[in-house]
């Protein structure tokens, strides 16, 4: 199983890449919510918020347990601490993928900054979409 960063759901929404559809299928791919919030955001109109939704439901869904709060305003104070400023939805995705034990499937370069100061969260190293 891999938690699937937005950055890779919005660049299959944009390429229908065969290598991330492959990949997400082989490796069972999950989203946090914030992910689903990342991506519904960018809905330009009710038709295609429809079709948003009706593409996230095929995921599983990662929820957050109510410990992760305190580990990320842990993992948030340490990152701060190392001068790192990651955005909170990309400080959250790897809190829940390192309490779960799970690898990150991202584009975004944050993650490769964060994972030498959060203890857990590993970078999917996945193909190249």
């Amino acid at each position: 199983m891999i938690v699937l960063d937005s950055s890779i759901i919005i660049r299959f929404l944009r390429t229908r890449s065969l290598v991330i559809e492959q990949t997400v299928n082989e490796e069972d791919g999950i989203i946090p919510g914030v992910v689903r919030a990342e991506v519904m955001h960018g809905a330009r109109n009710d038709a295609d918020r429809t079709a948003l939704i009706a593409f996230l439901d095929e995921f599983g869904a990662l929820r957050v347990p109510e410990v992760a709060w305190d580990t990320l305003g842990d993992n948030l104070a340490r990152l701060r601490r190392a001068g790192l400023p990651v955005p909170f939805p990309d400080a959250l995705i790897a809190t829940l993928a390192a309490l779960n034990g799970l690898p990150v499937w991202s584009l975004d370069a944050h993650y490769a900054m964060i994972q030498p100061h959060i203890p857990g969260p590993q970078l999917f190293a996945g193909p190249t979409p």
